[in-house]
Protein backbone atom coordinates (compact mmCIF):
# COMPACT_ATOMS: atom_id res chain seq x y z
CA UNK A 1 0.00 0.00 0.00
CA UNK A 2 2.86 2.38 0.82
CA UNK A 3 5.68 0.68 -1.07
CA UNK A 4 6.71 3.83 -2.97
CA UNK A 5 6.38 6.19 0.00
CA UNK A 6 9.29 7.30 2.12
CA UNK A 7 9.15 6.39 5.79
CA UNK A 8 9.17 10.04 6.88
CA UNK A 9 6.07 10.82 4.82
CA UNK A 10 3.86 8.33 6.70
CA UNK A 11 1.23 10.11 8.81
CA UNK A 12 -1.16 8.75 11.48
CA UNK A 13 -3.99 8.95 8.93
CA UNK A 14 -1.99 6.65 6.64
CA UNK A 15 -1.50 4.12 9.41
CA UNK A 16 -5.20 4.35 10.24
CA UNK A 17 -6.08 3.66 6.60
CA UNK A 18 -3.70 0.70 6.63
CA UNK A 19 -5.35 -0.72 9.74
CA UNK A 20 -8.87 -0.60 8.26
CA UNK A 21 -8.15 -3.75 6.22
CA UNK A 22 -8.20 -5.89 9.38
CA UNK A 23 -11.69 -6.92 10.45
CA UNK A 24 -10.64 -9.06 13.40
CA UNK A 25 -9.68 -7.03 16.49
CA UNK A 26 -7.01 -9.61 17.33
CA UNK A 27 -5.35 -9.19 13.92
CA UNK A 28 -5.84 -5.40 14.12
CA UNK A 29 -3.98 -5.20 17.44
CA UNK A 30 -1.21 -7.53 16.28
CA UNK A 31 -0.67 -5.54 13.07
CA UNK A 32 -0.63 -2.25 14.96
CA UNK A 33 1.96 -3.68 17.34
CA UNK A 34 4.19 -4.73 14.44
CA UNK A 35 3.93 -1.37 12.68
CA UNK A 36 4.61 0.48 15.93
CA UNK A 37 7.67 -1.68 16.56
CA UNK A 38 8.93 -1.01 13.03
CA UNK A 39 8.81 2.77 13.48
CA UNK A 40 10.26 2.52 16.99
CA UNK A 41 13.20 0.56 15.60
CA UNK A 42 13.78 3.06 12.75
CA UNK A 43 13.67 6.00 15.17
CA UNK A 44 15.96 4.27 17.68
CA UNK A 45 18.46 3.44 14.94
CA UNK A 46 18.31 7.12 13.85
CA UNK A 47 17.32 6.12 10.33
CA UNK A 48 14.56 8.74 10.46
CA UNK A 49 13.93 11.83 12.54
CA UNK A 50 10.21 11.81 13.26
CA UNK A 51 7.61 10.95 15.86
CA UNK A 52 6.03 7.53 15.72
CA UNK A 53 2.87 7.94 13.59
CA UNK A 54 1.26 4.99 15.37
CA UNK A 55 1.10 6.70 18.76
CA UNK A 56 -2.27 8.45 18.20
CA UNK A 57 -3.88 5.09 17.41
CA UNK A 58 -5.17 2.85 20.18
CA UNK A 59 -5.62 -0.89 20.19
CA UNK A 60 -9.18 -2.16 19.97
CA UNK A 61 -10.81 -3.47 23.11
CA UNK A 62 -11.61 -7.17 22.82
CA UNK A 63 -14.67 -8.54 24.58
CA UNK A 64 -14.11 -12.20 25.27
CA UNK A 65 -16.96 -14.62 25.74
CA UNK A 66 -16.82 -15.99 29.26
CA UNK A 67 -16.90 -19.77 29.45
CA UNK A 68 -19.39 -19.82 32.31
CA UNK A 69 -20.65 -22.97 33.97
CA UNK A 70 -23.74 -23.38 36.09
CA UNK A 71 -23.75 -25.56 39.20
CA UNK A 72 -25.87 -28.14 37.37
CA UNK A 73 -23.44 -28.25 34.44
CA UNK A 74 -20.53 -28.75 36.84
CA UNK A 75 -22.41 -31.58 38.54
CA UNK A 76 -23.07 -33.28 35.20
CA UNK A 77 -19.48 -32.83 33.99
CA UNK A 78 -18.16 -34.32 37.24
CA UNK A 79 -20.57 -37.26 36.89
CA UNK A 80 -19.38 -37.93 33.34
CA UNK A 81 -15.73 -37.70 34.43
CA UNK A 82 -15.85 -39.95 37.49
CA UNK A 83 -18.51 -42.33 36.17
CA UNK A 84 -17.65 -42.59 32.45
CA UNK A 85 -20.39 -43.32 29.96
CA UNK A 86 -19.37 -46.42 28.01
CA UNK A 87 -21.16 -47.97 25.07
CA UNK A 88 -22.66 -51.44 25.47
CA UNK A 89 -20.89 -53.91 23.19
CA UNK A 90 -23.19 -55.78 20.77
CA UNK A 91 -23.35 -59.57 20.53
CA UNK A 92 -22.03 -61.06 17.30
CA UNK A 93 -22.24 -64.81 17.92
CA UNK A 94 -25.83 -65.16 16.69
CA UNK A 95 -25.08 -63.39 13.36
CA UNK A 96 -23.64 -64.76 10.14
CA UNK A 97 -22.02 -63.55 6.94
CA UNK A 98 -21.77 -59.84 6.18
CA UNK A 99 -23.99 -58.92 9.12
CA UNK A 100 -21.58 -60.64 11.53
CA UNK A 101 -18.61 -58.95 9.85
CA UNK A 102 -20.21 -55.49 10.06
CA UNK A 103 -21.25 -55.99 13.68
CA UNK A 104 -17.76 -57.25 14.57
CA UNK A 105 -16.26 -54.11 13.04
CA UNK A 106 -18.76 -52.01 14.99
CA UNK A 107 -17.86 -53.86 18.19
CA UNK A 108 -14.13 -53.30 17.61
CA UNK A 109 -14.78 -49.59 17.06
CA UNK A 110 -16.81 -49.40 20.29
CA UNK A 111 -14.04 -51.15 22.24
CA UNK A 112 -11.56 -48.52 21.01
CA UNK A 113 -14.01 -45.67 21.74
CA UNK A 114 -14.68 -46.95 25.27
CA UNK A 115 -10.94 -47.29 25.90
CA UNK A 116 -10.33 -43.73 24.69
CA UNK A 117 -13.15 -42.41 26.88
CA UNK A 118 -11.86 -44.27 29.94
CA UNK A 119 -8.34 -42.88 29.52
CA UNK A 120 -9.68 -39.37 28.89
CA UNK A 121 -11.79 -39.59 32.06
CA UNK A 122 -8.72 -40.71 34.03
CA UNK A 123 -6.89 -37.68 32.64
CA UNK A 124 -9.71 -35.27 33.44
CA UNK A 125 -10.32 -36.81 36.85
CA UNK A 126 -6.72 -36.21 37.90
CA UNK A 127 -6.91 -32.64 36.56
CA UNK A 128 -10.13 -32.09 38.50
CA UNK A 129 -8.94 -33.46 41.84
CA UNK A 130 -5.45 -31.93 41.74
CA UNK A 131 -6.36 -28.59 40.11
CA UNK A 132 -3.33 -29.14 37.87
CA UNK A 133 -2.57 -27.75 34.45
CA UNK A 134 -2.74 -30.15 31.50
CA UNK A 135 0.95 -29.37 30.85
CA UNK A 136 1.81 -30.59 34.38
CA UNK A 137 0.03 -33.87 33.80
CA UNK A 138 1.48 -34.39 30.32
CA UNK A 139 4.99 -34.47 31.80
CA UNK A 140 4.04 -36.49 34.88
CA UNK A 141 5.73 -39.86 35.38
CA UNK A 142 4.66 -42.83 37.48
CA UNK A 143 7.77 -42.37 39.62
CA UNK A 144 6.51 -38.93 40.67
CA UNK A 145 3.55 -40.44 42.57
CA UNK A 146 3.77 -41.97 46.03
CA UNK A 147 0.52 -43.92 46.14
CA UNK A 148 1.03 -45.11 49.72
CA UNK A 149 1.41 -41.61 51.17
CA UNK A 150 -0.95 -40.12 48.54
CA UNK A 151 1.59 -37.52 47.38
CA UNK A 152 2.40 -36.19 43.92
CA UNK A 153 5.93 -34.81 43.48
CA UNK A 154 5.20 -32.31 40.70
CA UNK A 155 8.29 -31.77 38.53
CA UNK A 156 8.89 -28.80 36.23
CA UNK A 157 5.78 -26.94 37.30
CA UNK A 158 5.12 -23.45 36.04
CA UNK A 159 5.66 -21.90 39.46
CA UNK A 160 9.16 -23.34 39.74
CA UNK A 161 10.09 -22.31 36.21
CA UNK A 162 9.02 -18.72 36.92
CA UNK A 163 11.13 -18.55 40.07
CA UNK A 164 13.74 -15.78 40.14
CA UNK A 165 15.87 -17.64 42.67
CA UNK A 166 19.38 -18.69 41.75
CA UNK A 167 18.56 -22.18 43.03
CA UNK A 168 15.29 -24.06 43.01
CA UNK A 169 13.99 -27.43 44.03
CA UNK A 170 13.50 -30.14 41.42
CA UNK A 171 9.86 -30.61 42.39
CA UNK A 172 7.15 -29.57 44.81
CA UNK A 173 4.98 -32.08 46.61
CA UNK A 174 1.20 -31.86 46.89
CA UNK A 175 -1.26 -34.26 48.51
CA UNK A 176 -3.64 -36.17 46.26
CA UNK A 177 -7.05 -37.77 46.70
CA UNK A 178 -7.31 -41.54 46.99
CA UNK A 179 -9.35 -41.56 43.77
CA UNK A 180 -6.34 -40.01 42.00
CA UNK A 181 -4.22 -42.92 43.23
CA UNK A 182 -6.77 -45.33 41.76
CA UNK A 183 -6.57 -43.55 38.39
CA UNK A 184 -2.77 -43.59 38.44
CA UNK A 185 -2.87 -47.31 39.21
CA UNK A 186 -5.27 -47.86 36.31
CA UNK A 187 -2.87 -46.04 34.00
CA UNK A 188 0.00 -48.21 35.27
CA UNK A 189 -1.97 -51.33 34.32
CA UNK A 190 -2.71 -49.79 30.93
CA UNK A 191 0.92 -48.78 30.21
CA UNK A 192 3.19 -51.16 32.18
CA UNK A 193 6.27 -50.38 30.06
CA UNK A 194 5.96 -46.57 30.03
CA UNK A 195 7.55 -44.02 32.35
CA UNK A 196 4.97 -41.38 31.48
CA UNK A 197 1.54 -41.39 33.08
CA UNK A 198 -0.15 -40.53 29.78
CA UNK A 199 2.20 -41.57 26.95
CA UNK A 200 1.61 -41.23 23.24
CA UNK A 201 -0.02 -44.28 21.68
CA UNK A 202 2.53 -44.27 18.86
CA UNK A 203 5.67 -43.66 20.94
CA UNK A 204 5.53 -44.39 24.67
CA UNK A 205 8.63 -42.28 25.33
CA UNK A 206 6.72 -39.13 24.32
CA UNK A 207 3.76 -37.53 26.13
CA UNK A 208 0.23 -37.78 24.85
CA UNK A 209 -0.33 -34.81 22.53
CA UNK A 210 -4.14 -34.66 22.45
CA UNK A 211 -7.43 -36.35 23.29
CA UNK A 212 -9.24 -34.95 20.27
CA UNK A 213 -11.51 -37.89 19.43
CA UNK A 214 -12.39 -38.66 23.03
CA UNK A 215 -13.01 -34.99 23.78
CA UNK A 216 -15.41 -34.70 20.84
CA UNK A 217 -17.45 -37.60 22.23
CA UNK A 218 -17.29 -36.11 25.73
CA UNK A 219 -18.67 -32.77 24.51
CA UNK A 220 -21.59 -34.63 22.93
CA UNK A 221 -22.70 -35.92 26.35
CA UNK A 222 -25.72 -34.22 27.98
CA UNK A 223 -24.88 -31.20 30.13
CA UNK A 224 -21.42 -30.60 28.61
CA UNK A 225 -21.33 -27.24 26.75
CA UNK A 226 -19.71 -27.01 23.32
CA UNK A 227 -17.12 -24.50 24.61
CA UNK A 228 -15.78 -26.93 27.24
CA UNK A 229 -11.98 -27.13 27.40
CA UNK A 230 -9.64 -29.29 29.47
CA UNK A 231 -8.17 -26.21 31.18
CA UNK A 232 -11.67 -25.35 32.44
CA UNK A 233 -11.46 -28.26 34.88
CA UNK A 234 -8.84 -26.34 36.85
CA UNK A 235 -10.96 -23.18 36.74
CA UNK A 236 -14.05 -25.06 37.90
CA UNK A 237 -12.19 -26.77 40.75
CA UNK A 238 -10.63 -23.51 41.96
CA UNK A 239 -14.00 -21.73 41.76
CA UNK A 240 -15.66 -24.45 43.83
CA UNK A 241 -12.94 -24.24 46.48
CA UNK A 242 -13.11 -20.44 46.67
CA UNK A 243 -16.84 -20.39 47.44
CA UNK A 244 -16.89 -20.93 51.18
CA UNK A 245 -15.61 -24.49 51.53
CA UNK A 246 -13.82 -23.81 54.81
CA UNK A 247 -10.36 -23.81 53.20
CA UNK A 248 -8.25 -20.66 53.31
CA UNK A 249 -7.67 -18.93 49.99
CA UNK A 250 -3.93 -18.88 50.70
CA UNK A 251 -3.88 -22.67 51.00
CA UNK A 252 -5.71 -22.98 47.68
CA UNK A 253 -3.27 -20.56 46.05
CA UNK A 254 -0.26 -22.55 47.26
CA UNK A 255 -1.82 -25.86 46.19
CA UNK A 256 -2.43 -24.65 42.64
CA UNK A 257 1.16 -23.41 42.36
CA UNK A 258 0.49 -19.67 42.68
CA UNK A 259 2.78 -19.23 45.72
CA UNK A 260 0.06 -17.63 47.80
CA UNK A 261 -0.58 -14.87 45.24
CA UNK A 262 -4.34 -14.46 45.59
CA UNK A 263 -4.59 -12.07 42.65
CA UNK A 264 -3.31 -14.81 40.35
CA UNK A 265 -5.62 -17.39 41.88
CA UNK A 266 -8.69 -15.14 41.56
CA UNK A 267 -8.10 -14.88 37.79
CA UNK A 268 -9.36 -18.45 37.58
CA UNK A 269 -12.55 -17.70 39.52
CA UNK A 270 -15.61 -18.34 37.34
CA UNK A 271 -17.79 -16.22 39.60
CA UNK A 272 -20.28 -18.99 40.33
CA UNK A 273 -23.71 -17.53 41.02
CA UNK A 274 -25.48 -20.29 42.96
CA UNK A 275 -23.13 -20.36 46.00
CA UNK A 276 -23.89 -16.65 46.50
CA UNK A 277 -27.66 -17.17 46.85
CA UNK A 278 -27.51 -17.45 50.68
CA UNK A 279 -26.25 -13.84 50.70
CA UNK A 280 -29.37 -12.43 49.08
CA UNK A 281 -31.59 -14.80 51.08
CA UNK A 282 -30.02 -13.59 54.32
CA UNK A 283 -30.39 -9.98 53.18
CA UNK A 284 -34.10 -10.57 52.69
CA UNK A 285 -34.38 -12.00 56.20
CA UNK A 286 -32.63 -8.98 57.70
CA UNK A 287 -34.95 -6.65 55.82
CA UNK A 288 -37.97 -8.58 57.04
CA UNK A 289 -39.35 -9.57 53.65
Amino acid sequence: MFAERSLVSIRPSDVERFQTQFASPHVYNTALGHVTALFNWAIRMQLVDMRNPCHPLRKKKIFRRRRDYSTEQIRQIAAHVFYPAVEVLPEVDHLEGHAKRDMALRKAWLVTANDQMQELCNYMGILFLTMARPSDLNKAEFAHFDLEKLVWHKHNTKGIQLSRSIYEYAYRSVPIHSRVADMVQAQRLRWPESKLLFPSHTDQTKPRDNFRKGLERFKALPGVPAYFQLYDLKRIAISLMLTGQGVSHEAISHYVDHKGNLETTMIYDLGLVDPLRPVTERLGVLLGI
